[in-house]
């Protein structure tokens, strides 16, 4: 009910729903130098995030034609357990978002159930060797699997908050959730004795333009796997407007 009811109201103000995700609205914006790109408006149940040039504007429509009462009203710095904030990026102030605060919670629970590896210089979450396929330790009790396919939960959301660094190790791992053995467990608590050594890692919007000219690229002919494939493009698809930029984790 609610969020049919919301959605006709930000249809009323000129947004459309995107086409990848239904809660995520967009519409074409100019800034005051007539710069153009697309305004945006995340929904999560009654959580928003505005992305525009006329915040303010937009908060104040809520409050005085649709008569919604409005809390923590201001720059973002959190949401949905993400951190958010302004990065210097070569003298240009951009934005970063982070799973610091979020998994500094997690770290500290797993510091009272296991211990802490603070003594261990862990460099990657994974070993480079080691292939969770071939483990032949025993399997969990039930308690522990439902443990391990919480602490899957908790890696794979600090994933989507920017910590990319962890991702193809936690998608490896979180094969085994059904049925996890000993040695696999083990293996989780290490990835996160690993982020405790780069907690501050940031996901930062790079809008610099890099001359990468220099670099020897490896060619691939795809055509042998995909012969005749494409990948329709939606007749409403939003057009581009402005340049692409590139994320990068440090």
């Amino acid at each position: 009910m609610w969020r049919s009811h919301f959605a006709t109201m930000l249809h009323d103000l000129g947004l459309l729903s995107s086409l990848a995700d239904p809660d995520v609205w967009l519409q074409p914006a100019t800034m005051t130098d007539g710069f153009g790109y697309y305004e945006y408006i995340l929904v999560y149940v009654d959580d928003l995030l505005v992305i525009s040039h006329r915040a303010g504007q937009i908060h104040e429509t809520f409050k005085t034609k649709y008569r919604y009462v409005l809390k923590d009203v201001g720059p973002s710095q959190h949401y949905l357990s993400a951190t958010i904030g302004k990065y210097d990026c070569n003298g240009l102030q951009t934005w970063y978002m982070s799973a610091e605060k979020y998994l500094e919670n997690a770290l500290h629970y797993i510091k009272e159930r296991h211990g802490t590896s603070k003594q261990y210089k862990i460099d990657t979450p994974l070993l480079a060797n080691y292939h969770p396929k071939l483990d032949t330790s025993p399997f969990l009790h039930k308690d522990d699997i439902e443990l391990y396919q919480s602490y899957i939960g908790v890696l794979c959301w600090a994933v989507e908050l920017g910590q990319i660094d962890l991702t193809h190790s936690v998608s490896l791992m979180a094969h085994f959730s059904a049925c996890p053995r000993d040695a696999q467990f083990s293996r989780i608590i290490m990835i996160f004795a690993y982020i405790r050594h780069h907690l501050h890692s940031k996901c930062v919007i790079d809008y610099c333009t890099h001359d990468r000219s220099h670099i020897e690229w490896t060619s691939h002919d795809w055509q042998a796997f995909y012969p005749d494939m494409t990948e329709p493009i939606p007749y409403n698809a939003p057009q581009p407007e402005v340049t692409q930029f590139k994320s990068t984790c440090f």
